[in-house]
Order: structure tokens, then sequence, then C-alpha cells
């Protein structure tokens, strides 16, 4: 009965239990969407089955945690469709993938496409289910992977979602990828080993779009990671930026880039930092960091709302100048956790961040070396503990 649709634009299975997509889907020819996002018992797509939808736009796959793929070196290659089987389909603009590494074809690369959510060798987060079934993918241009970079590096110029798991041998991103990333706006890397730095200024220009978009930025045991970039950056570098968490990067020396001093005869690109738009940082096991935030920057911390921080041995300050005071450039912080920071003092700026009239959280925990001081009466909450006595 449904290989005689023959005008059927849509079908959807979604939340199926069919372990195998009828062969007669191959007969749809004007097939534009197909979906069977969350059949997680679907075992098998037929060979060559995919390649016969010529007319097919839209591939929906996300979260078919059993399915599987022809590989060259597989005993039942002409058993199960192949990656390859999707570059062949002229029409398909929109993707949505889980797959496993080991299943990607030696050389395979996705084409680029309009709009793509592929996941590879990661674990999707179950971010889909509470949504409607007419809402089974948002259109996106997201990137999961762990490992390896090549079946995606032509997806790289139009990814505005990056997440990197144990990619090796790019000690930075740019300009190690070639790319600019100016498209992107969320970038999480994690066990990135071998990477010192996300952009490497150092030998060669940057293009002044790099990161421009960027609003979200996560990195999470990245134990060689020590600047997020080693020169400073043309004005509007990070303005997006909106939200930061960092975790366990003991190497970690610089977070934010500190701004090049110029002089007014100095010709050139102004090189300096605004956080204009940062209203989120959380910074968790950062043993090398001896302050947050460089001089230059403070005065552009007027949206920061929440800081958190957390185990950092060696950290001494927040902003990094002792000799001044940003109480009126702080007007918007609502939330301060300061936890197991055995260096951090008591100086004018520090106390300036604890003491702000618009805080309403606040929690200090195993900060030895802060003396106490006076609290905003606006604080609905607050936790002070183990803190050296006046």
């Amino acid at each position: 009965m449904l290989g005689k649709l023959k005008s059927l634009h849509i079908l959807s299975l979604s939340r199926s239990d069919i372990t195998e997509l009828p062969t007669v889907v191959g007969d749809l020819e004007n097939l534009r969407l197909l979906d069977l996002s969350y059949c997680r018992d679907l075992r098998r797509i037929a060979h060559n089955l995919i390649q016969r939808l010529s007319n097919l736009e839209e591939l929906y796959l996300h979260d078919c945690s059993s399915l599987k793929w022809a590989t060259e070196n597989s005993y039942y290659s002409s058993y199960y469709s192949s990656l390859s089987e999707l570059n062949s389909l002229p029409k398909l603009v929109v993707i949505s993938l889980d797959i496993s590494s080991e299943h990607l074809l030696d050389g395979f690369v996705f084409r680029r496409l309009w709009s793509f959510d592929v996941c590879i060798g990661i674990k999707r987060e179950r971010r889909y289910r509470k949504r409607r079934d007419l809402e089974t993918c948002p259109i996106s241009r997201s990137l999961r992977i762990n490992k390896s970079l090549d079946a995606c590096k032509q997806l790289f110029e139009d990814v505005e979602s990056l997440e990197l798991d144990d990619v090796e041998g790019h000690p930075n991103l740019i300009p190690s990828l070639d790319l600019e990333f100016r498209k992107l706006t969320s970038l999480d890397l994690r066990r990135c080993h071998s990477m010192q730095c996300l952009i490497d200024a150092s030998k060669q220009q940057v293009p002044i779009t790099a990161f421009s978009n960027l609003r979200k930025l996560s990195l999470s045991r990245m134990f060689h990671l020590e600047e997020m970039c080693n020169a400073p950056q043309r004005e509007g570098f990070l303005q997006k930026l909106e939200e930061v968490i960092v975790s366990d990067c003991g190497e970690m020396q610089v977070l934010f880039p500190i701004a090049e001093l110029r002089s007014m005869e100095q010709e050139g690109p102004s090189r300096h930092l605004s956080l204009q738009s940062l209203k989120i940082v959380e910074i968790e096991g950062c043993n090398n960091l001896k302050y947050i935030f460089p001089m230059s920057v403070a005065n552009s911390l007027g949206q920061l709302h929440t800081l958190k921080i957390k185990s950092c041995s060696q950290l001494e300050d927040i902003i990094q100048d002792r000799q001044v005071a940003y109480k009126c450039l702080l007007q918007s912080l609502r939330e301060v956790s300061l936890i197991d920071l055995p260096q951090l003092k008591k100086t004018d700026v520090n106390g300036v961040l604890l003491t702000q009239s618009s805080l309403q959280k606040l929690t200090v925990y195993n900060c030895p070396q802060l003396t106490h001081f006076i609290i905003s009466t606006t604080i609905q909450s607050r936790c002070l503990k183990e803190m050296r006595q006046i």
C-alpha cells in the first residue's frame, strides 16, 4: 500500500518500533521529507534504498541508536545503506544524523548542506523529547564530533554550534583548520589535548570576522590549553560573547586576551577588547589562573550577572588591577559564588564585587584570605564560611 503513494511528499515514522525501513519506501519518487527520528529499534535501511529517493530534500535520522551502516570492510556491505548514498541525493539540503566513528567510510566527506545536525561518535543529549512531534528537529547547523574532523570539513564554514571531543593533532582552531568560524555562536571543546590556544595569531593575521558571532564558550578538561588567544585581536572580537564556562584546564594562564596598549602616535586597527555582552562566567579547576578579567576589559562588564569561581588554587584577583574599583560598572551583578580559593585576597576590586547593591545571592566558602566586609541588605541568599577573621 505504502509503495503506491507515488505523490506522497512527507513520510514520518518518528518514534515507531520498526526494525527495518520498508523497501517500498524507495518507490516514493516524489518524497521530499523522510523522518525516522527516535526509531531506536531501527537496525537496517536496505542497500541503495536511500539513493532511490532522488527528490528527497530533508532526512531526519537522529537518535536511531541501533541503525547500522555499511563500511568498506564489512561482510554486510551490500546489506546496509552506506553514507555515500547521502551524497548521491541531488536535492538534499537538510539532514540530522547520529553515527558512530566506525561507520564512517574512508575518505567520505559530507557535501555542503543548508541545515545539518550531525553527531559523530558522541551520544546526543535527549533535548527533543519534550517537543511536539512536528518539531522533531529544529533547523540548525550543528556538529558534535569525536576524534575525526575530516568527514565534516565542508560543513565547518557554515557551522553555528560546534562540539569537539578528544580531537587530536590540532594545536589551535585558527589557523589550523583554515577557517574563520564567522557564523559560530556556540563552541564546546572537551579533551582536545593537542590544543594550546584557540587562536594562534603569532605568525599570521587572524581574519577580523573570526568568532565574531560567538555567544557561548565551554572548555572542559583541555589539559594543555594555555590561553584563548596568544595575541591581541581587533575591536569587535568576542563582543557578542554571553556565556563562558571553563573547567579543569590546569595549564590555562590567561582566560581573556589582554588588550595591546597603544600610544596616540601608533597607527593601525584598535586592539581594544570589549566584553559588553558577557552575562555568565563559571570557572572551576583552573589552577594556573591568577586573575579572571584583565584590567583592559573591566569597564565593559556592565551586563555580567553571574560569576562562579571554584577550586582555582592560585587565583588572587577577579579583576587584574587592584588599584581601581569598578563599582559603577558592575550594576547587573546578581549572583557571586567563590569556593575553595585559598589565594583570593581582600583587595579593593574584589571587595567591590562582593558588596554590589544588585547582588541577590552570595556564596563564599573556604576563601581564608578574604576578610569580612559589609553585605548589602538586598541579598536574598548568602553563605559565608571559612573567611579570615579581622
